[in-house]
C-alpha cells in the first residue's frame, strides 16, 4: 500500500509540474502548500521561498485601477470563505519583480468548507489584446462601409430603401 501511495503521489507531482498554467495549493488559512514550476515562472517566486507563506504575499492580485484587490474582489478569499468555485479574467497579478500581467484565474475548493483551495492561473495579456484589436478592427470596418445599423447603408434610410425597392417591383396593368 505504501508503494502504491508513493507511486500515485509521484504521478500527481509529474502531472502538476507538466501543466503550463500556474498551480498553487493553499490550506484553509491561505498558506501555500504547493506551487508548480509554471506558477514559479509566472510570478517569480521559487518553491522554497513561497511554501509556507500566505498567498497574499506571493499572489498579489491587482484590479483595473492598479490597486490591490479588496477582500470582496479577491476570488481566493471568496472561495476560502464560501467553498464555491470562482473564475475571473479581470484581475492582474503583480510579480515579485513588480511587473504585472492580466491573469485568467480559477479558484476551486478542496473537499469540505475550510479544507483549502487550488488556484490556477495563466497570463492572458496577449489574448485580451487580440480581442481588443479584433473589436477595434470590426468597429473600423463597420464605420468604413457605413453600416451604422444592421441592414442599412450609409446615407439611406429604411424607408427610402423600401420605397425604391417597392416601386421597382410594381407591375403596371
Amino acid at each position: 500500500l505504501a508503494s502504491q501511495l508513493s507511486q500515485v503521489a509521484g504521478t500527481s507531482e509529474v502531472v502538476i509540474n507538466a501543466i503550463d498554467n500556474g498551480v498553487v495549493a493553499l490550506e484553509k488559512k491561505g498558506t501555500i502548500t504547493l506551487i508548480n514550476p509554471a506558477a514559479q515562472q509566472l510570478i517569480g517566486w521559487g518553491n522554497k521561498d513561497a511554501l509556507g507563506l500566505n498567498y497574499g504575499v506571493v499572489l498579489k492580485l491587482i484590479n483595473s485601477k492598479d490597486d490591490e484587490v479588496s477582500e470582496l474582489e479577491n476570488p481566493i478569499a471568496r472561495v476560502l470563505g464560501d467553498n464555491k468555485s470562482v473564475k475571473d479574467d479581470t484581475l492582474s497579478i503583480k510579480t515579485q519583480s513588480g511587473k504585472s500581467f492580466l491573469a485568467g484565474i480559477a479558484v476551486s475548493p478542496i473537499g469540505a468548507l475550510g479544507d483549502g483551495v487550488i488556484v490556477t492561473f495563466r497570463d492572458i495579456t496577449n489574448e485580451k489584446s487580440d480581442e481588443r484589436q479584433r473589436a477595434r478592427e470590426l468597429r473600423l470596418s463597420t464605420a468604413r462601409y457605413g453600416l451604422s445599423r444592421p441592414g442599412t447603408l450609409a446615407g439611406t434610410s429604411h424607408r427610402s430603401n423600401r420605397d425604391s425597392v417597392g416601386r421597382s417591383h410594381v407591375q403596371k396593368p
